[in-house]
């Protein structure tokens, strides 16, 4: 059977269109296995309960993959990489209260911080009641009470590694409740 150049450029689309279907399901497919992952809460160091029907806008970070959802008068911002290649997301209202998440690009493949790790790298910095995280199956990290300098020395840190990345999220221990609330509706895409 002799094929003409027309029939063969047919075959070539037909043949291109489906490999491009194919690996498109095929990333569908890796996305819903590894997109959509929710980190577990921690236990409020107070008796309150966070109201999340007060976390009317959305935030998404699209370099690092997450979306939250924040109250209405606050603002989200990412700053410019500090010192160490760390970049802050400041999450404040007009009288600049609020939470900072410092992230870490490139921490290496570690999935998991404990209280040892953190104590022995910053030994001046004071870690109680420690309470595990999860984040999707593979990753834990710590929620913790400290004495972060930056926030009255009485902050509320959650502190965990993600695909590569160390996320360092504190606010001041008054505003548990409001960094619980936003933390429960963390997602990464």
């Amino acid at each position: 059977m002799k094929v003409n150049a027309r029939q063969l450029l047919m075959l070539l689309i037909v043949l291109g269109v489906f490999l491009v279907l194919l690996l498109g399901v095929v990333l569908v497919r890796e996305q819903l296995r590894l997109g959509n992952i929710q980190p577990t809460s921690y236990t409020l160091s107070s008796n309150a309960v966070p109201d999340t029907s007060l976390l009317t806008k959305s935030y998404t970070n699209r370099r690092f993959s997450f979306s939250i959802n924040i109250p209405e008068g606050y603002s989200a911002q990412e700053l410019l990489p500090d010192g160490n290649g760390a970049i802050p997301i400041v999450i404040q209202n007009e009288q600049g209260e609020g939470i900072q998440i410092l992230v870490t690009p490139n921490a290496g493949d570690v999935r998991e911080l404990t209280q040892a790790q953190i104590v022995d790298s910053i030994p001046d910095l004071s870690v109680d009641a420690v309470e595990t995280i999860e984040i999707g199956e593979e990753y834990r990290g710590v929620a913790f009470l400290s004495d972060n300098e930056a926030f009255d020395r009485k902050s509320r840190e959650v502190w965990f590694y993600f695909r590569g990345n160390l996320y360092q999220i504190s606010t001041y221990a008054r505003l548990d409740g409001l960094l619980k609330a936003i933390f429960s509706t963390w997602r990464f895409l």
